[in-house]
């Protein structure tokens, strides 16, 4: 038989044992987020430029280095040129297109 000291620790240890598991569940779907992949310098056809993986646009710097102020970007399907962004709105263009 248990006394009432021995009883009130077990409802505590059971009310402790819930609150970790909803801190779990709270902390699940924040786990479960993937960072997007990010755009890389990769070389296309001999040029150097940004590309996420396998996406068909490539944006390759007006100046041909890498802190160009602006980049061209290239539709590598159909090989036209799409747009001229800025280099701080290269990376964001990118990841919208790749989406």
């Amino acid at each position: 038989m248990l006394n009432a000291n021995e009883k009130a620790a077990i409802q505590n240890i059971a009310k402790g044992q819930a609150k970790a598991a909803a801190r779990e569940a709270a902390r699940a779907p924040r786990a479960a987020y993937q960072v997007p992949e990010q755009p890389e310098w990769t070389q296309e056809r001999g040029v150097d430029g940004l590309r996420i993986n396998s996406s068909r646009f490539f944006a390759v710097p007006t100046t041909g280095r890498k802190n160009a102020r602006k980049f061209d970007v290239i539709d590598l399907n159909a090989g036209e040129f799409v747009c001229q962004v800025a280099k701080n709105e290269v990376r964001g263009w990118l990841l919208r297109a790749a989406a």
